[in-house]
């Protein structure tokens, strides 16, 4: 099974949760990256999902990139609603060479 289904089995599996805010999933690069990004509301919810099945197929098709990366931040909501602020927290992963 290809990257992207494994990619779209793990997204439906976390839609099932309210606490997944968005997600965007990445296109590799002809380097073999891609940025895909999750906004969780709990991260607490987020790491027990991202350790489902469907989660950790998709991860086994690391292979067919050049590596992995996860970042963490925490995001802030300003007085304007259409602003935030992103705080870095920690990376985590097979860092991309």
């Amino acid at each position: 099974m290809a990257i992207g289904r494994h990619d779209h089995n793990a997204h439906m599996a976390a839609i099932k949760s309210d606490s997944l805010i968005h997600y965007e999933p990445g296109t590799p690069n002809p380097a073999r990256i891609a940025l895909s990004v999750c906004v969780w509301d709990d991260p607490t919810i987020a790491k027990v999902l991202t350790a489902s099945p469907e989660h950790r197929a998709a991860m086994a098709m690391i292979s067919e990139y050049a590596g992995f990366q996860l970042s963490t931040y925490d995001i802030h909501h300003l007085e304007d609603p259409l602003r935030f602020k992103l705080t870095y927290r920690r990376e985590e992963g097979v860092p991309i060479t």
